[in-house]
């Protein structure tokens, strides 16, 4: 009864430590702990200039900084800006390409005469003049053109109300939500623009290697115009390399700058600034001058994650755990006073994992520019050990019924092959149990040749018959056997105890309890086998003997390897004297 009770208790101890154990383990979550913004710096002071609007950028930031409460206001020529980016869009060049050729017709001179009329900046053009799609960009760009903008329009867009839907679009797609085209060229009060959408517009406009190296260009040569000069009169001081500038009775003076700047420790970057508003462009080129120097000497490259700072942990329940540290530095060019998100990106840690391994990423927008940084684990996350494998947090009360009766007859069921394994055990150590094994071969110089005829080789192995029971145990049926390359074949021997009467092989070998009995055993080998040269001889004895459970009869088997060469050079010395003695 008291023994029925036990293992009932076991049992329903194993129960929930049984479900414990066969529960998958739990991941760890991660924990962010670098800041998930910050703002870098404080926002500089600059010189706007007054009675105007304005913005500046910077390439790869965008828009840094803008005056507040601007208007949509007239942009002049500045509005040419986007008529040769989307002509480059949609009939791109390669560098030190001229695209195909124009041919003008009477109705570019009509619009020639039109805008000559009206007081817009045009170029001289002639029926039957052919203008590359480059030089008409040279002529668009430089002199300001309205003429030709007309044209391009018309080339590109089909007609003239096409293109300019296109430019409304495309303004959009760009940002640009307070910009609205009416005209090609600017000349209508009614195309307006705020500075900072032109400044978007500017950046966009100058990843453009043609149109970058067109505006950069002080003069051209068109066909009937003769040489051009670009009306940009800032273009070569401070690193300015364009872009486009703007003047009409109801503009006033607009001008779209851009400059080549290389900050400390970073990669080169271009620097805009538009300036609105203002009475001339001479004091537009100045207020820009200004404000592209401003925004030079404000910009940073800094660290914004360093190799090795700590982003986050892991935590496990069973108490193992390791910080995720940044596994690469990562730099950037900074307006200062731009706010810095940080987003840890680590999945669920399964352990155990090693140091080193991934961990994610550390997702991070600088002013809206995204990158990312690859996140590490900084220490071993080990596994949870059978001790808090069985403990954790499961009960009984917990266990769902159906559960509840499979674990329990699963331990029952343990519990009775346990208990057999015992009993098994002591049958083992109550009865005999005979162990056979060769321990020993003959000695290189042991070996012998017979006498008799036909000659053999003859040599002596050692045997031990173990009992690890408590009770006698027994082995006979003794056979042996010899393997060489030619294959197995059996062999003559004689097995005799070792410390007994070597004339006397008895069939049955007794074994007493916790005792060992040796054999020798002695081989006869033919000369065939013998002779040969090569590979080893295996010996192998077996034997009929006495087994737990309840001394049970059962074969064993044991072998070990003798080199051929030491048998074959026995049979050499005994040629050899044979030999030496029939030359006597």
């Amino acid at each position: 009864m008291l023994k029925a009770c036990a293992l009932i208790a076991l049992a329903v101890i194993a129960a929930p430590a049984a479900d414990n154990v066969s529960r998958p383990v739990p991941r760890a979550h991660a924990t962010q702990v670098v800041g998930a913004a910050h703002v870098e710096g404080s926002s500089p002071s600059l010189p706007w200039p007054e009675g105007a609007q304005a913005a500046v950028g910077v390439s790869g930031l965008g828009v840094v900084a803008a005056t507040p409460s601007a208007r949509p206001l007239p942009i002049a020529s500045v509005a040419k800006t986007m008529t040769a980016v989307l002509t480059l869009e949609r009939r791109p060049l390669r560098a030190g390409e001229q695209g195909p050729a124009l041919t003008i017709t009477e109705q570019e001179i009509a619009d020639y005469r039109d805008q000559v009329a009206k007081g817009g900046s045009t170029v001289p053009v002639a029926v039957g003049e052919q203008l590359t799609e480059y030089q008409a960009l040279e002529a668009l760009l430089l002199p300001s053109a309205n003429n030709v903008a007309i044209l391009l329009a018309r080339w590109v867009g089909g007609s003239v109300p096409a293109f300019l839907a296109q430019m409304n679009a495309r303004a959009r797609a760009l940002g640009m939500t307070r910009t609205t085209y009416t005209d090609p060229s600017g000349l209508d009060p009614t195309t307006v623009s705020v500075p900072e959408d032109q400044v978007r517009l500017g950046e966009q406009a100058m990843t453009d290697p043609v149109f970058a190296r067109i505006v950069a260009e002080q003069d051209a040569v068109i066909p009937v115009a003769g040489t051009v000069s670009n009306v940009n009169k800032a273009l070569g001081r401070d690193g300015i390399v364009g872009v486009k500038t703007g003047n009409s009775e109801e503009a006033k003076a607009v001008f779209l700058g851009a400059a080549t700047f290389q900050p400390a420790g970073g990669e080169p970057v271009v620097v805009f600034a538009l300036v609105q508003g203002l009475g001339s462009l001479d004091a537009c080129f100045a207020a820009a001058q200004r404000l592209l120097d401003a925004v030079k000497g404000a910009l940073r490259v800094v660290t914004v994650v360093a190799r090795g700072q700590v982003l986050g942990s892991y935590a496990t329940p069973w108490g193992a755990g390791s910080a995720i540290v940044a596994g690469a530095d990562l730099r950037a060019l900074v307006w200062p006073g731009t706010t810095v998100t940080a987003v840890l990106r680590a999945p669920d840690l399964l352990a155990p994992a090693h140091p080193g391994s991934a961990a994610g990423a550390l997702d991070v927008s600088v002013g809206g520019l995204a990158t990312s940084v690859p996140a590490r684990l900084a220490a071993s996350v080990g596994a949870p050990n059978l001790l808090w494998l069985l403990t954790r947090d499961v009960t009984i009360s917990r266990l769902p019924p159906m559960a509840l009766l499979t674990w329990l007859s699963l331990s029952l069921a343990v519990v009775a092959v346990l208990l057999a394994l015992v009993a098994l055990l002591r049958i083992e150590l109550q009865g005999p149990n005979v162990g056979l094994r060769l321990v020993s071969r003959p000695a290189p110089d042991a070996w012998s040749v017979s006498e008799t005829e036909p000659a053999e080789v003859t040599g002596a192995c050692v045997a031990l018959l173990t009992n690890m029971g408590a009770a006698s145990g027994a082995a006979w049926d003794f056979r042996v056997t010899v393997t060489t390359l030619q294959g197995t074949f059996p062999a003559v021997a004689s097995i005799v105890p070792a410390s007994g009467d070597a004339s006397a092989t008895p069939n049955v070998f007794q074994v007493e309890p916790r005792s060992s009995v040796g054999l020798l055993v002695t081989l006869w080998l033919p000369m065939d086998v013998a002779r040969a040269a090569a590979g080893d001889l295996r010996v192998s004895i077996e034997c009929g003997a006495t087994r737990w459970p309840w001394g049970r009869a059962a074969r064993l088997q044991s072998g070990l390897a003798i080199p051929q060469v030491e048998v074959a050079r026995t049979v050499e010395r005994w040629n050899h004297g044979r030999s030496r003695a029939a030359g006597k």
